[in-house]
């Protein structure tokens, strides 16, 4: 307990609020965390009535920071050019930060001294600083500097406290409640109000650094109180496992105790559940400890209203409330959200369920119960809905005379880092409504182009809120969500931000189509003069230098910053519905608005098809006929690959065919608009050697070799060329005329080739019965082969093979272990010939043959694929390579599990997948380390004891290797899962072969009268495992190397690959 000497002083650490007297009268506060900017408000209250939001008004005093390393830092990264020791500037920053946080911590409890101490006003709510710019002027007093919040704080964040009347002088100790003037420590102007008015917030009268002002310093908690007013806290009913919550139902505010559907009562936390609680002082300006014996009121943080209690003529049947409500003529009671705090009918008092003193400190999860004070009643649950038709999720929450013991809340602490959350989101939502509702009353057009662009920079916060990332000035379209925070989502969601996001549209949605119709007649004006035979040659030159002037001209035009608002609201719906349901159906309730605003280039495309990823319900909820053609409509008028990627996606969900949306894209772009696609048919041609790839110059008369090969020719708009003349050209001619041309077409033909593989997944022979005949298996096969195209592009045409060849009739997948067998077709011997006519599935040898043939030479090139890919030492280090690989191993897995592959050669391809699996090494440090052969080593007899496990494929110690692990990336990962999935395969089928031997064996000895008292022998078992002939083994080494290889897998970072493992 601090003396009471020292208890007047201010400190270190002290919670304060700063109270400016003079002309102008108020707290100084800010304006949510939307706006950094601080302002004074004279009529939101004063030291007998402090402001409602005065939580706004509290600031923490800290020790000046140092900021040297931090603005080397800061500095550096401001200059992209300048990145040597980019690092270790970091590491000094980061070091000052650490040193200045422990800085903070020894000093806490410091009196602070007139003119000689150096602090920093930490403000609460947003845990940003009060900063002074010297370099910039204030908003409205142009000869003032400007004043503002700073999150990390710099030198213009130092200030000194200097008296403002002559009976204090310097070095003396400051005492709560003195008049002072607060003095940046590097500027020459004090902190000071304005009496001007900001023009977008009437009532708020600026602060900047100007001429002196007097502030008093009002103690709102002390250093030394550790538990105080103001924090935020959840009531959780332990009895009936529900939080206390405030939300609107039926356009009014109402308090309920909230049910949920969740295994786990307790992580059901929702922002509308959040209470600050307020201890009732003497002093209605000053905070601190809540004690048993302190009364207490709750106000709800989202909304700003106070829980109170009311009389309930509610006649609803409630057996707890009829228990409890002692004589039948008294009155019962219902908590209510009341606008202020001043009402007598606001103030409870909590009762403790164990043994306690009045004056110790009320501890966080604490459970107790909860007394109104005005009505002498006690809080308690009932099971009253409040819509008794169609509501099991908000209860009715009374007041009665009688108390009960179960009737017990648990002060749940809520983190200081939620509370900020949701202040964000709660000011976002209120920033949006007043300026919607502006829009909406006067028209956006006539907004000055500063609140718009307001707008854009709230938009931009709200997108890296939800990445949770930090806002460093890029280009928050280029923002990726790889983990989404579930709870910003739904913050989004709970504070009506959603809400005034599709509010903003409907405001837009005018002029975006009275914009979208301009461009349509200019675009129609500008067919016609490009057919006029005036145009000259110099037209191209002329173009770009105007697209590039109206470019300059647009980005500061109205047009250009409602698209950029449109754009950043719906990257936000994108974001915010990421692997969570709940905001999914929220917003696919204004589906229709959205898809009325496809072709608006604002990405309304590419949200809706974010929300119908892999959501199979919304997807044949929502996608009919129209929507397929408004796509394919774009598609023919902008011949972007974004709309074939969006078909492709409608067709597919979580890895399942949707076969409706599948038929209706295929009647649209196969049938009634098949003259968008490119065209593609197989050509036998001449292979020249050493053919110049340029159209300037004409082809040599006399051929050093000739050779008859296949050529695949691509044909689209009356064009045609050679696919693998395009590859070479845009590969190794950058200066070609028409090398940016032949980079659309092959661009735009693989998002085709995937639409194709889409459009046939899991057999619509709908489209594998048209796209078949263009597309043989000679043909795919060609491009998958050719080294000459992109590794995408073959990945492209591999896919296709699985999905219009491979995975069709008559093809069935293999019955790996037969459990159920016909005695009269067990046969008495079985050799691997004869079983490989068992695994054919419900195919007889000869149709299976037949159909063999078809795919030899696609199996061969999967195995010669495959053994390269073992044979090389950085088989994944390309990532566009994995792409290749990736679908080749997903080819090969599809042909053996459909029994393409006899049992004797799954034996002989299990080494090359093995060695697949042990390619683990992305880069080598040391280039002269040499493979040595995994066999060799496990077989090896000259050890008398050899190793179960062999250390390494590779000969030499690098202490580097290990590191190399985590530079896979995800997809190389889910070609060794693939692979995985095919040794899986391939030991079932060995061990049916073994029980398939063992019922022989069985059946041979049942044949036998004299057998039968001895059926089988040990002997007879240990044959089916031990015997070498037939060589069942998988690596030659007695499944060593299958154990190494699996072992090291189970190191690796990847959890998926280290379950399969």
């Amino acid at each position: 307990m601090e003396s009471n000497l020292t208890s007047s002083f201010l400190k270190i650490g002290d919670t304060i609020a700063l109270y400016a007297e003079g002309t102008v009268c108020g707290f100084i506060s800010t304006l949510g965390l939307v706006d950094d900017r601080c302002v004074v408000q004279p009529d939101a209250g004063d030291l007998q009535k402090p402001p409602k939001k005065y939580r706004d008004c509290l600031f923490r005093i800290c020790p000046s920071h140092r900021y040297s390393a931090q603005t080397q830092y800061w500095n550096a990264l401001k200059s992209p050019n300048i990145v040597r020791d980019l690092k270790k500037l970091q590491i000094a920053a980061d070091t000052e930060k650490r040193q200045n946080e422990e800085e903070s911590r020894k000093q806490t409890g410091t009196v602070i001294k007139y003119g000689d101490t150096i602090v920093q006003l930490l403000h609460i709510k947003s845990n940003k600083y009060i900063t002074v710019n010297k370099r910039l002027p204030a908003f409205l007093e142009k000869n003032a500097m400007r004043v503002s919040l700073d999150i990390n704080g710099t030198e213009g964040s130092w200030f000194q406290i200097e008296p403002y009347y002559k009976l204090r002088a310097k070095g003396e100790r400051v005492v709560v409640g003195d008049k002072v003037v607060l003095m940046p420590y590097s500027g020459g102007q004090p902190l000071h109000v304005s009496e001007l008015e900001l023009p977008d917030h009437p009532g708020s009268k600026e602060v900047n650094s100007h001429i002196q002002t007097s502030w008093k310093i009002v103690l709102f908690v002390s250093c030394h109180e550790a538990t105080n007013e103001g924090d935020i806290v959840r009531l959780f009913h332990a009895e009936q496992e529900k939080f206390l919550t405030c939300d609107n139902y039926r356009k009014k505010s109402v308090v309920f105790l909230r049910a949920t559907g969740r295994a786990s009562a307790t992580s059901a936390t929702s922002s509308n559940a959040l209470w600050e609680i307020e201890v009732v002082q003497q002093d209605p300006c000053r905070g601190g400890v809540g004690h048993w014996s302190s009364l207490f009121r709750f106000k709800h943080l989202a909304t700003g209203q106070y829980l109170a209690a009311e009389v309930d003529l509610d006649q609803t049947f409630d057996a707890t409330r009829q228990k409890l409500r002692g004589p039948p003529n008294k009155p019962v009671f219902a908590l209510v959200p009341i606008p202020h705090g001043y009402d007598i009918s606001s103030i409870f008092e909590f009762d403790p369920t164990t043994i306690t003193r009045n004056e110790d400190p009320v501890p966080w999860g604490s459970y107790v119960r909860v007394q109104h004070i005005s009505t002498n009643t006690w809080v308690h649950s009932t099971n009253i809905k409040l819509d008794p038709d169609d509501d099991n999720v908000r209860f009715k929450i009374g007041c009665a005379l009688l108390k009960e013991d179960k009737e017990a809340f648990q002060i749940v602490h809520v983190s200081p880092n939620e509370v900020r959350d949701l202040d964000f989101a709660n000011d976002a939502a209120q920033h949006f409504d007043v300026t919607v509702s502006k829009w909406e009353k006067i028209g956006i057009v006539n907004v000055h182009a500063n609140e718009r662009k307001q707008v854009i920079l709230l938009l931009t916060d709200i997108v890296y809120f939800l990445a949770c990332q930090e806002n460093n000035g890029s280009d928050p379209f280029e923002v990726q969500v790889l983990k989404p925070n579930r709870e910003r989502q739904k913050l989004i969601r709970e504070q009506n931000i959603l809400k005034q996001l599709f509010r903003v549209f409907r405001v837009l949605k005018p002029r975006l189509e009275l914009e979208r119709s301009n461009m349509n007649n200019s675009k129609s004006s500008e067919h016609f003069t490009s057919n006029s035979p005036i145009s000259s040659a110099n037209d191209h030159y002329i173009s770009s230098q105007q697209q590039q002037q109206d470019a300059d001209i647009r980005y500061s035009t109205t047009n250009y910053q409602m698209k950029t608002i449109c754009r950043l609201c719906y990257r936000i719906l994108k974001h915010c519905q990421q692997e969570y349901r709940k905001n999914q159906e929220t917003i696919a309730k204004e589906f229709a608005f959205m898809q009325s605003q496809i072709g608006y280039d604002i990405l309304a495309e590419d949200t809706i098809t974010a929300l119908l990823h892999n959501n199979k319900k919304l997807l044949e909820k929502h996608i009919t006929e129209k929507e397929i053609d408004t796509f394919v409509k774009l598609l023919r008028e902008k011949r972007d690959c974004k709309f074939l990627e969006y078909l492709s996606d409608l067709c597919v969900s979580s890895n399942q065919a949707i076969a409706r949306t599948q038929e209706m894209i295929c009647k649209s772009v196969l049938e009634k608009n098949s003259d968008i696609l490119i065209r593609t048919k197989l050509e036998v041609k001449t292979c020249i050697e050493d053919t110049v790839l340029d159209d300037t110059v004409s082809p040599p008369t006399g051929f050093s070799q000739q050779n008859i090969l296949p050529e695949v020719v691509l044909t689209w708009d009356g064009k045609s060329e050679s696919i693998e003349y395009m590859a070479g050209v845009i590969r190794d001619y950058p200066t070609h005329l028409k090398r940016e041309e032949f980079k659309n077409i092959l661009e735009y033909y693989r998002y085709q080739l995937n639409l194709f593989s889409h459009m046939c997944f899991d057999r619509q022979y709908l489209a594998i019965d048209n796209l078949s005949v263009e597309l043989p298996i000679e043909l795919i096969l060609t491009c998958i082969k050719s080294e000459n195209l992109p590794p995408d592009l073959r990945a492209a045409f591999c896919r296709l093979m699985i999905h219009i060849h491979v995975n069709r009739d008559p093809q069935e997948e293999v019955t790996r272990i037969k459990y159920a067998r016909l005695w009269n077709q067990v046969k008495p011997t079985i050799t691997l010939n004869d079983y490989d006519q068992t695994i054919s599935g419900s195919l007889d040898p000869l149709e299976k043959q037949e159909n063999r043939i078809n795919f030899e030479s696609t199996m061969k090139f999967v195995e010669d694929y495959l053994k390269t890919v073992v044979q090389q030492p950085n088989s994944f280090a390309d990532g566009e390579q994995n792409k290749l690989t990736h679908e080749v191993v997903n080819l090969a897995r599809r042909l053996i599990f459909f029994g393409f592959y006899s049992f004797e050669d799954l034996l002989k391809l299990t080494q090359t997948l093995l060695g697949i699996l042990d390619t683990n090494k992305v880069s080598i440090s040391k280039p002269h380390l040499e493979p040595v052969s995994s066999v060799a080593v496990s077989t090896s007899k000259s050890i008398k004891y050899e190793p179960a496990i062999a250390p390494t494929l590779y000969s030499g110690a690098d202490v580097n290797i290990e590191q190399t692990y985590d530079t896979l990336d995800d997809l190389a990962y889910e070609t060794k899962m693939n692979v995985i999935a095919i040794l899986e395969f391939i030991l079932d089928i060995r061990l049916d072969f073994r029980i398939s031997r063992l019922i022989s064996m069985f059946k041979q000895k049942y044949d036998h009268p004299d057998s039968i008292p001895n059926l089988l022998q040990t002997t007879d078992i240990e044959c089916i495992f031990d015997s070498s002939e037939p060589n069942l083994d998988l690596d030659d080494a007695k499944g060593k190397t299958f154990l190494k290889v699996l072992l090291n897998l189970v190191m690796h970072d990847y959890q998926p690959l280290v379950s399969r493992a």
